[in-house]
């Protein structure tokens, strides 16, 4: 049986098309089932577990947001950079603290993460950093557990839970 080239080029290509289509989906299942395992184990805490689990605390307000799509990944992100107002555990010569969440709107696309609210401008709050090094998806612990928004009511300061 003779194969001429063409037929052998086909069939190559077809096995690169196949091997990359493979490749394509295993990378979605491996995401999806890696924020499937984050989302069934995240753990309600006590206000000790998330002061004990925190790296840094401070109260502070929303300076800035800024929404920025990843040169190297695509993947958008928001930067919110956050006047510290006082140092509740942590290193207390940071004034100014700028933190990634992950999502966003740039560019048309969106990409929101399910149970993730980012700080908004202006926003005042006490935040429990979970790690200030550390790439995170949101960089508060618990979630919304380690976010509580400082709102005037009537002349008086009051601290809400940020709860979905």
């Amino acid at each position: 049986m003779v194969v001429s080239k063409f037929d052998a080029s086909e069939k190559y290509l077809g096995s690169e098309y196949l091997t990359l289509i493979f490749a394509k989906l295993s990378f979605v299942f491996i995401l999806l089932h890696s924020c499937i395992v984050a989302a069934t184990t995240l753990q309600k805490l006590d206000i000790d577990q998330v002061a004990k689990t925190a790296d840094f605390i401070f109260e502070g307000e929303v300076l800035t947001r800024e929404v920025r799509t990843e040169p190297n990944t695509g993947l958008i992100n928001t930067y919110v950079t956050f006047l510290v107002l006082d140092v509740i555990k942590g290193d207390q010569q940071i004034k100014e603290i700028e933190l990634k969440f992950t999502g966003g709107t740039s560019h048309g696309a969106t990409v929101k993460v399910n149970g993730l609210t980012i700080p908004q401008a202006a926003e005042q709050g006490i935040y429990f950093v979970e790690s200030t090094s550390e790439n995170l998806i949101n960089p508060l612990v618990g979630w919304s557990q380690g976010h509580f928004i400082i709102k005037e009511i009537e002349g008086e300061r009051i601290i809400h839970t940020n709860e979905h």
